[in-house]
Parts: C-alpha cells; sequence; structure tokens
C-alpha cells in the first residue's frame, strides 16, 4: 500500500485555512504586556461564531467566575489572558478542518477526549510545575493531527481505519502518524515550539531526566482515555509508562488521588470544549 510522499503531505496541508483574522488579532492583543481590552473585545466581537463560545465558557463552572458574564469585555477581563487564549485557540481549531460526512472519524468522541486531556494535562503541569494554561492548550490540541486526516486524507484514512486506527496503520499508509502531522499544524500556526513538541510527542514522549511538558500531555491522554473507559485509578495508571512515572515523582495513592479530582474536572471540560 503507497505512502503519502513529503511534497504531496505538504501540498495537502496548505489546504487548510489560516487562523482567522480576528482570532489572529486578539491572540495578538494577548500577547502585549498591556492589554488594551477594548480594542480586544473588538477583535472578537468581529466573529460571531467565537463570541458566543467565549461567553459561553466564561459562564461555566470550570472557571468560577463570580457572576453572570454579558460582555465580551469583562469575559476578557475576568477570565485573564491564558484562559482567553485558550477559548480563543480552541474554538478556532474546532471550526479550521472541513468536515467529512462520509468520513469515520466521530468528532464529538475527538472534542471529548481532548477537552478531557486538557484538564488532565492542566491538574499534571501543576504538579510538575509547569504553566496549566500551556499545559491545557496543548492537550486540547494533541489530536489535531486525526482532525486534519479526516479533512484532507478521506480516502487514505478509510484505509487506516480498517486497519484498526492505530499508529502502525497511519505510518503503513501515510508515512508518518496523526501526532506529527498535528506538529507541523501547530507549526504552521505559529504555536509556541513546547505545545508543538508535545503535540508530536503524546504517544512516545522521549527519555529523559526531568519532567517534561510532552509528559504531561502523554499522561493526560493516557488518563484521559482511561477515564473514558471507566477504569478506576490504579488500571488507569498502570497504562503509564514506567519511566515517565518515575520521572513525576508521585506515590501511588497521590496519583489515585490526583486521578479522581481530574475526573471531575475533565468532565466539566468536556461538556464545554464540544464539536461545533
Amino acid at each position: 500500500m503507497s505512502v503519502i510522499l513529503d511534497k504531496e503531505l505538504e501540498q495537502r496541508l496548505e489546504r487548510l485555512p489560516p487562523f482567522p483574522e480576528a482570532a489572529t488579532r486578539a491572540l495578538d492583543e494577548l500577547g502585549q504586556d498591556n492589554i488594551d481590552f477594548s480594542r480586544l473585545e473588538r477583535c472578537i466581537g468581529s466573529d460571531q461564531v467565537l463570541t458566543a463560545r467565549v461567553l459561553r465558557i466564561a459562564n461555566s463552572p470550570f472557571y468560577g467566575l463570580p457572576r453572570k458574564i454579558v460582555a465580551i469585555k469583562d469575559a476578557c477581563i475576568l477570565t485573564g489572558a491564558p484562559t482567553l487564549r485558550n477559548m480563543i485557540i480552541a474554538s478556532v481549531a474546532m471550526r479550521q478542518f472541513p468536515a467529512n460526512q462520509a468520513g469515520q472519524l466521530d468528532r464529538a468522541a475527538l472534542w471529548k477526549h481532548s477537552a478531557q486531556c486538557a484538564a488532565f494535562a492542566a491538574e499534571f503541569a501543576s504538579i510538575a510545575r509547569q504553566p496549566r494554561d500551556v499545559a491545557f492548550t496543548a492537550g486540547l490540541l494533541h489530536d489535531i493531527g486525526k482532525l486534519a486526516l479526516d479533512a484532507l486524507f478521506p480516502n487514505e484514512y478509510a484505509r487506516i481505519f480498517a486497519q484498526g486506527a492505530g499508529l502502525d496503520a497511519e505510518i503503513e499508509v501515510l508515512g508518518t502518524t496523526h501526532a506529527d502531522i498535528g506538529a507541523r499544524i501547530a507549526e504552521t500556526w505559529r504555536f509556541p515550539q513546547v505545545i508543538c513538541d508535545a503535540i508530536a510527542g503524546h504517544h512516545a514522549p522521549a527519555l529523559s531526566n526531568h519532567v517534561t511538558p510532552t509528559d504531561v500531555i502523554y499522561i493526560a491522554n493516557v488518563l484521559g482515555h482511561a477515564m473514558s473507559e471507566g477504569a478506576d485509578g490504579a488500571a488507569a495508571w498502570s497504562r503509564v509508562r514506567d519511566d515517565v512515572c518515575a520521572r513525576l515523582a508521585m506515590g501511588d495513592d497521590e496519583r489515585i488521588a490526583v486521578y479522581a479530582r481530574s475526573q471531575a474536572l475533565a468532565a466539566i471540560a468536556a461538556k464545554l470544549f464540544d464539536a461545533p
């Protein structure tokens, strides 16, 4: 079975639309030392879908804001830049990949898992003393390569599903994996390198002497799948590579307690970052 050559792969990835201008301008504003919230409000307000999702997420129990938010500017100020950045990236990423009506990918299930993974990642980032917002974003986006496969490689993806939809099938059919493709997309969208690396390595983090952001996303991905399958704490952690567990330096009781706590957050997140 033939594989997709690198040049053709790049040509297909080039078909993806760029980030919407409104979202790009909003992210640029969020990167400033002194954020102009009025200008930020105008950026977000120019995109109706983005506006609706930001307000919906801002009013969710996941962020626990003290009152109902009806104005974009209030949502921007009260949620804070890191949280708002996650809202924008998630909302845009959900809309960037044209749906393949004949495809086999369950997008609702994918986004549910991605949101659960993001919630787990944020918790473990805190334990590893890493930025929660970066981990949350990487968790949300770790499987965007699957969306690209579904949208841009429908025939090949059908063959991948016929072979079990695993990484080995992706390599046989495409010569690469959804993790690698997702990282390429993140680089194209000019995401921070730490997020690109986490997407690329979320199935196989590199060996290291210390816990890395990629380790955090890998753990979150494994535990998110375990949660969906109803696994208890001990069973869920048994799926995590021993060397990664060792780098995290947590006792068995603490791991199980964090897994239980993260499940509650993941359930809330799954209701927020659902398929559009």
